[in-house]
């Protein structure tokens, strides 16, 4: 249980009482821990993965988008790309190719895409893909294994999305490249 003294929980209430009063669109929840050090990472991953499991409906209403915490040189990053729920990574600096040592960018292609979705109050057209993820892993994974379309092998996952793509002769073939980068408004599932 964390306690409502914890840092976490004290950041969730100063946070609140600024997006009461400014509209806030995707807010970022940062910790440096100082006096940590890279022993310390699995308490803190535990930590952050019951704070957005215990607090996931306030999260969600404040718009944190993102929360991250610094362990000496590595770092602890609950992200919630598609509004379902937070995926918790660990990753060391040399991991990140010296990310971690340059300030944060502006938003991308994508994280503006999805934030006009969430302004018009709906959900951007590849978060669904993250949606059916979570729902297809927390269903019963043998109904989805024996004969309802998934994999019969347990090494291989029960969803698998592909992008289609119209080639010059007016057929259908596999597209590999990173989500919203279509020039066609038409998505079928």
């Amino acid at each position: 249980v964390i306690p409502e003294s914890s840092v976490l929980v004290d950041m969730l209430r100063n946070l609140e009482l600024v997006v009461g009063q400014k509209n806030t669109a995707s807010n970022f929840m940062f910790i440096n821990l100082t006096s940590a050090s890279a022993a310390d990472m699995p308490a803190a991953e535990a930590t952050v993965q019951l704070f957005v499991k215990l607090y996931f409906p306030e999260l969600t209403r404040l718009k944190v988008t993102t929360i991250e915490v610094k362990i000496g040189n590595g770092r602890i990053i609950a992200y919630n790309p598609a509004g379902s729920r937070f995926k918790v990574d660990r990753h060391m600096d040399d991991e990140m190719s010296g990310e971690a040592e340059h300030p944060y960018p502006l938003l991308n292609r994508m994280q503006r895409k999805k934030m006009v979705a969430q302004r018009a109050a709906s959900t951007y057209i590849y978060d669904f893909l993250d949606i059916f993820q979570d729902l297809v892993s927390e269903a019963d994974p043998l109904s989805f294994r024996s004969g309802m379309g998934g994999s019969k092998r347990k090494d291989e996952p029960a969803f698998q999305a592909t992008e289609l793509v119209m080639n010059t002769e007016g057929n259908l073939e596999e597209a590999k490249r990173p989500h919203g980068f279509n020039d066609c408004g038409m998505v079928v599932f």
